[in-house]
């Protein structure tokens, strides 16, 4: 029965001095918490460690183009991811590193996009590569009558 009182008395102690601390600290307007909960002052100082790219994908007409597939390779590994696009037409790929180049790359049916690059030397955080689909040039029945493609 004592052990039982004392723990009661203890615990209704530490419950009293925990709601005294907390008034307290809501009263007096130059406290200021020691515990910091996160928040918009911390995010703004922490280092950018990756990189996103982004896009929309436009059919012949300017338009975006849903179904199209869109492929980013990572030129150090030879790795390749692929997104597909919705009625938007808008696409991205996030937590890419700044050391390696990338190339990103839009299909749908015969329809292929240029290739559009992402350097290393680029150090934006977000970059925005828009895809514009453009159907494939006629293969040459010869190769010695193909015309080298005008300069641009």
């Amino acid at each position: 029965m004592r052990c039982k009182l004392l723990t009661t008395s203890l615990t209704f102690a530490l419950v009293a001095g925990w709601a005294h601390a907390q008034s307290v600290a809501v009263d007096d307007p130059t406290h200021k918490p020691s515990v910091f909960l996160g928040g918009e002052k911390e995010k703004k100082n922490a280092p950018i460690t990756s990189r996103s790219v982004k896009g929309v994908v436009l059919d012949i007409g300017g338009q975006p183009t849903e179904g199209a597939l869109v492929t980013l390779s990572d030129l150090k590994n030879k790795e390749k991811w692929t997104f597909i696009t919705k009625a938007d037409g808008k696409y991205h790929f996030d937590e890419l590193s700044f050391v390696v180049d990338y190339e990103v790359i839009a299909r749908k049916g015969v329809e292929v996009s240029i290739t559009k690059k992402l350097s290393q030397y680029d150090h934006s955080p977000a970059v925005t590569r828009n895809l514009e689909l453009e159907k494939p040039a006629p293969p040459a029945a010869n190769a010695k009558d193909a015309k080298p493609a005008p300069k641009t």
